[in-house]
């Protein structure tokens, strides 16, 4: 099953913030932020810090078929981490581009525990530290700056199993990744700054060499991939002191953002992209294989205020592919899935300070695949087709002249399971027909030239703004509904489905300048469900997982643009589970339960009247592997029941609508 998360994750999670885009004008307005946070500040220079965290883990080797008597099994946990990083940033204008490095010990294990009739096996794998180098971009909001970065990690993992009849398997090594993550970082004195990180991490398969009891011992490729939240805290040896706050003290003349230049990005655009990613299916044994992509993009932007809403189609060739690799004993045999090309088409928004735009989308996403498996006995089966699925990304943009803008994105794309058709090598058994999935996470750079669109200046001077300032104050409580759809995929089934969730929120908000602290607690009805088939002369076979309900309660962060507020939020979920499976020979077993789990999630609210506000939001969350007891019946006769872990995630995208309590009215400033 594929666990890479997000996501989610990823990266529309934590680029909240974007950059306030009027100046709170107006000494008569309800609400002004304090003097404070209209200082400049200079993130150019080197830091030192420290950091600590937490976080859920995947792997391969916990994960999967352990036998045609256990169906599928576990595979989600996690730990702790502890350590430090170094790194320098260099500004130009709003926008800082930064290179850091990050070491850590790591404390993340997974754990599977099949009992069935008091025989347990344990599966165990574990993360002892981790090291990555990474390039981040961002965007300066006065002492807050609100980044991406993608790089790569390394990993040292050990992989045991064991039973009671002492038969044991182990390896270890180091294994080599994908890393991509997004935070907030805010300057509280003139050289220190705290920050608040997600980073997704995929560990590319390797093939390790495993000793066994007893022998002989087998090499088998073996892959992993971690969701991690970190709060650090940062040291810059360089770069300019913070400007006029009295309780900074800073006397000489300090760096500050050049004049405001009007940018309207209204009009349509085209352009081209490439880029990388990491590729992950459970046909090659939910293995993570690295690859390229490159093509184009179409799209329409119209905006209004701050706020920027559009629509882009996208279509690429693609490189990315997994391969699962198993040898010594022989037979040796190749498990492999290509992705040959994607398309998508997906709705934009996102909010703009001047030259910089900073967005999320959500579409739909369809991609070319081809499956094949091989040993060296001469056994050969294969299988094509088109599979569609749930697109999430983020990214920002950065119009450099008149016309042309340069792009960086994240996306992340689960391809929702479909029945193909395998056929096999004549003279082996018959063909048959069976679910595959896929997913991917992706970072892209492109180049877009936009054909039309008003107002643009590129004076040096004071442009004429685009619309007038308002002040809103987030401050209060609030209750509202929402509604949205997403993509379940779970251990059980070894599937991804989709559905429909519908429920409501209450939480409180405080804004301290342009930041806005707050918690919200949400209780939903979920009709997510995925399903697991297989078909052949005759013999029919599902397992399906559903989530019935899940509620959560999350701290949420974020930074307020003018009316509109980005934020991220973090915190622990539950979700009401189902699992069940059977055949057409008579066989079924079901299973149910609560599992718990962690939510990461970001989204943008827009306040449209005096205390009333509408969201777009993407939360995953991983719901970590919890023992349950399976029942199993044979033509309706009891047979017996054992245990096995069962794991779930989740990504959803809501929308909704909150009324506020008590909060400041939408005041416009005069022109």
């Amino acid at each position: 099953m594929n666990k890479t998360a997000l996501g989610g994750v990823a990266a529309s999670i934590l680029l909240p913030g974007i950059l306030v885009c009027g100046q709170a004008a107006a000494a008569n307005l309800p609400y002004k932020a304090p003097a404070t946070a209209q200082a400049a500040y200079n993130w150019t220079g080197c830091y030192l810090g420290a950091q600590i965290g937490g976080g859920t883990q995947s792997d391969s080797f916990t994960t999967g078929f352990i036998d045609d008597d256990r169906t599928g099994q576990g595979g989600l946990g996690g730990g702790a981490l502890a350590g430090g990083q170094i790194g320098c940033n260099y500004q130009i204008g709003r926008m800082v581009f930064g290179i850091e490095g990050e070491a850590a010990w790591s404390g993340l294990t997974n754990k599977l525990d099949t009992t069935q009739q008091r025989f347990l096996e344990e599966f165990q794998a574990r993360n002892r530290w981790s090291a990555d180098v990474a390039a981040r971009v961002g965007v300066a909001v006065e002492r807050t700056l609100i980044y991406g970065k993608a790089g790569v990690a390394q990993g040292s993992y050990a992989f045991s199993f064991s039973d009671p009849f002492g038969d044991t398997s182990n390896a270890s090594g180091v294994l080599t990744g994908l890393l991509f993550g997004a935070g907030i970082e805010y300057a509280f004195a003139p050289n220190w700054s705290a920050k608040l990180e997600y980073d997704h991490i995929d560990y590319v398969s390797r093939i390790l060499s495993f000793s066994a009891n007893p022998p002989p011992g087998f090499a088998e490729g073996r892959s992993a991939s971690v969701n991690l939240v970190k709060a650090g805290i940062d040291y810059r040896f360089g770069g300019a002191d913070v400007a006029p706050p009295v309780e900074w003290q800073a006397r000489s003349p300090v760096y500050k953002a050049p004049p405001a230049a009007s940018y309207s990005w209204t009009g349509c655009y085209a352009g081209a992209a490439a880029g990388a990613g990491v590729h992950n299916d459970p046909f090659s044994a939910s293995e993570n294989g690295v690859g390229g992509l490159a093509g184009g993009q179409l799209g329409c932007n119209y905006q209004t205020g701050q706020i920027v809403f559009g629509v882009e189609g996208e279509a690429a060739w693609s490189g990315l592919s997994g391969k699962f690799d198993f040898t010594l004993p022989l037979p040796a045999s190749e498990s492999a899935a290509r992705n040959r090309w994607t398309a998508d088409v997906a709705a934009r928004t996102g909010v703009a300070f001047d030259r910089a735009l900073i967005y999320s989308k959500v579409g739909v996403a369809e991609g070319s695949f081809a499956f094949s498996s091989s040993d060296t006995t001469g056994f050969f089966e294969q299988a094509s087709g088109n599979l569609t699925g749930l697109l999430l990304g983020a990214g920002v943009e950065y119009a450099f002249a008149p016309n042309w803008s340069a792009k960086l994105e994240y996306d992340h794309i689960d391809y929702v399971s479909r029945i193909l058709h395998f056929t096999q090598r004549p003279g082996l058994p018959a063909d048959f027909n069976a679910n595959e999935l896929a997913s991917a996470n992706l970072v892209k750079a492109g180049i877009n030239y936009r054909f039309a669109g008003p107002d643009r200046s590129w004076a040096a001077g004071s442009p004429r703004p685009l619309w007038p300032a308002a002040s809103y104050n987030w401050t209060g409580c609030y209750a509202g509904v929402h509604g949205g759809a997403g993509v379940l995929k779970d251990s059980y089934a070894v599937s991804a489905g989709g559905g429909a969730l519908t429920g409501g929120q209450v939480g409180c908000n405080y804004q301290i300048g342009q930041i806005v602290l707050g918690v919200e607690g949400e209780a939903a009805w979920s009709d997510l469900s995925d399903k697991l088939q297989f078909m052949n002369s005759g013999f029919a076979s599902d397992f399906t997982g559903r989530n019935r309900w899940s509620a959560d309660v999350a701290a949420r962060a974020g930074v307020a643009a003018d009316r509109a507020l980005i934020y991220s939020k973090l915190g622990v979920a539950q979700g009401g589970f189902a699992f069940s499976g059977g055949d057409t020979t008579g066989f079924f077993q079901q299973a149910g339960g609560n599992l718990s789990g962690l939510l990461l999630g970001g989204g943008i609210e827009y306040g449209f009247a005096a205390n009333w506000s509408a969201k777009l939001e993407y939360d995953h969350i991983d719901y970590v592997s919890r023992a349950l007891q399976v029942s199993r019946f044979q033509n309706g006769g009891m047979l017996r029941s054992f245990e096995t872990g069962e794991s779930a995630s989740v990504n959803a995208v809501k929308a909704g609508i909150n009324y506020r309590l008590f909060a400041g009215d939408v005041v416009s400033a005069k022109n």
